[in-house]
């Protein structure tokens, strides 16, 4: 996905972070976040300087009450762009048009319609991407009824309404990789998808290529867990796990050299049955 993704050249993806100073560092704050070239950005809170009456706490704003209108180029200026690729740009550009980056440079010009923001003092640089996260999913969903569950797809459960997404955004987050819990051996297959707070979650998917969770160590083999001793599911040791591995695996290529077998009966016009 790095044609699309993680760094800012023309082109790619428009999800990038406007921070006010050096990412990562103590103190700095991400002041604009764009997924998709559309900016998310919370309504300023309110609050009041009567010393007779406390501030207002602050309130996580229901979803889709605060993504400001999108115009159709974004040039943000005078930053300190981390391009990821081509290196830092001093004094940099970056312009957005149609949900892409258009140009990265100095001295870029837009259309008198563009939003203008000026990033002076702030630097600019590609939205972060969680590469193994739970969120949206539950707390990390585990289909209880087997130690492999393959054919789970994640992406048929997204919470889209999850506070986590606003949280995560709000941390300059743009993309997750998010997958199944690690109750199981072979887990279910991962869901890539995009932060958009407020909106459903079929806007959400990526369409990037799924993978499938392992899990190692402790969690699968379930020796820890509450049930009693005689209804503990299996595996129960490490090289129980292994175990499993093995024969999922092995039981994975006998499934296939079935299949060549009917095919290649099936080429020699003979009346077959199919696998299960």
């Amino acid at each position: 996905m790095g044609n699309a993704l993680g760094s800012l050249d023309a082109g790619k993806i428009a999800n990038l972070v406007v921070a006010s100073g050096e990412p990562f560092a103590r103190g700095t704050q991400v002041r604009h976040v764009f997924v998709d070239g559309k900016p998310y950005q919370p309504a300023p809170v309110q609050s009041t300087n009567n010393p007779q009456q406390p501030p207002a706490p602050k309130v996580i704003p229901r979803p889709g009450s605060y993504i400001t209108p999108t115009p159709k180029e974004v040039l943000i200026r005078n930053g300190t762009i981390l391009t990821i690729t081509k290196g830092t740009i001093k004094n940099g550009s970056v312009l957005i048009r149609d949900g892409k980056i258009a140009a990265v440079g100095t001295n870029l010009a837009a259309s008198p319609q563009a939003r203008i923001i000026d990033a002076t003092g702030k630097f600019v640089m590609p939205g972060i991407i969680d590469a193994h996260s739970h969120m949206a999913s539950g707390g990390g969903i585990n289909e209880g009824s087997s130690p492999v569950t393959p054919q789970v797809k994640l992406e048929d459960f997204i919470d889209d309404e999850d506070v986590a997404i606003y949280r995560a955004l709000a941390g300059g987050a743009t993309l997750v990789n998010c997958l199944h819990g690690s109750a199981n051996v072979i887990g279910g297959q991962s869901a890539i998808y995009k932060l958009k707070w407020g909106r459903p979650a079929d806007e959400m998917t990526f369409g990037a290529p799924r993978g499938v969770k392992f899990a190692l160590g402790e969690n699968p083999k379930r020796s820890n867990s509450n049930q009693p001793a005689d209804n503990r599911r299996w595996p129960a040791t490490r090289m129980g796990v292994e175990e499993t591995l093995r024969e999922s695996f092995t039981e994975g290529r006998r499934y296939i050299r079935e299949w060549e077998d009917y095919n290649a009966e099936k080429a020699r016009g003979r009346n077959v049955v199919p696998p299960r």
